[in-house]
């Protein structure tokens, strides 16, 4: 898939100026990063030091903020990296998660998908077990101890209506999912906080019916860097991807030099790519 940039904006931390910039667009990295100066010039601050998973296997340390991020005139408050000053910003899957978002690579665009909501399973065969996390608003003035079913399967934080409305928050914007039946329900969505021992993230949460089950997916668990671990029952720590210092500008180069050499080829050039002229000569 080729690389292409679209167009987000972050919201100062006063809410006073959003700022757009052109990023470019990385499935293959977790979180979304900006140059380390914009985002101190917007007043978002480094609230974490995280490890992240380098393409080639090592592990980095980096400075992780929040900050509330605008695409498609939506906007969400989630985790996002402090890059080199130099860095092109960028979009990461988490992102695209959280704002219901897909590529369109034809058209090199984002376009908006359904969400869904899948039947529930039954228990560990399924890599889904209950545990206890605290939910509140997103200033951290109210929060209460709910049970949830946690999996790994892609999806928010589904809570009964009832409890976000005793805990303040309100629906701010509308999102369609996919139900188990195949039918497509609008359900309203707002940004919350959770926390899970000693750690604590913004998350979008979807206002369920009263008599829902409350489920744990994969968005809000990566915004708390875990993972469901199926075998134990447990969760465990998930180390976000991102890509290491000059990693873009060294494939336009190659990509370049193998247009020059071989003319014909076409090559699967981008941000998701894994094709190398290893493996370009391996097959053929």
């Amino acid at each position: 898939m080729g690389e292409f940039t679209w167009q987000i904006g972050v919201w100062s931390a006063d809410r006073e100026h959003l700022e757009t910039v052109d990023a470019l667009v990385d499935t293959g990295s977790s979180y979304s990063a900006f140059p380390r100066t914009m985002l101190e010039r917007l007043g978002v601050v480094p609230r974490f030091l995280l490890p992240f998973e380098m393409a080639d296997g090592s592990i980095i340390q980096r400075d992780v903020g929040l900050a509330m991020l605008v695409i498609n005139n939506s906007e969400s408050s989630m985790r996002v990296i402090f890059g080199d000053d130099d860095a092109e910003p960028l979009i990461g899957a988490n992102a695209l998660q959280e704002f219901l978002l897909m590529v369109d690579p034809v058209e090199e665009r984002l376009v908006p998908r359904t969400g869904r909501m899948k039947p529930l399973g039954r228990g560990k065969q399924n890599g889904m077990f209950y545990c206890s996390i605290e939910v509140g608003d997103l200033n951290g003035d109210n929060f209460e101890t709910v049970e949830v079913l946690a999996s790994n399967r892609p999806g928010f934080l589904h809570l009964p209506q009832t409890l976000l409305y005793r805990l303040g928050i309100s629906p701010t914007r509308m999102l369609k999912f996919k139900s188990p039946d195949g039918n497509i329900v609008e359900l309203g969505v707002a940004d919350a906080r959770v926390r899970l021992d000693d750690r604590s993230a913004p998350t979008p949460v979807v206002f369920d019916e009263d008599d829902a089950p409350a489920r744990l997916g994969h968005v809000t668990l990566a915004g708390l860097g875990l993972k469901v671990d199926a075998a134990q029952n447990r969760l465990v720590d998930a180390l976000p991807l991102m890509k290491p210092p000059g990693w873009y500008e060294k494939q336009r180069l190659l990509k370049e030099w193998v247009e020059r050499n071989w003319p014909e080829h076409k090559v699967p050039h981008g941000p998701n790519s894994n094709w190398s002229p290893a493996k370009e000569n391996k097959h053929g």
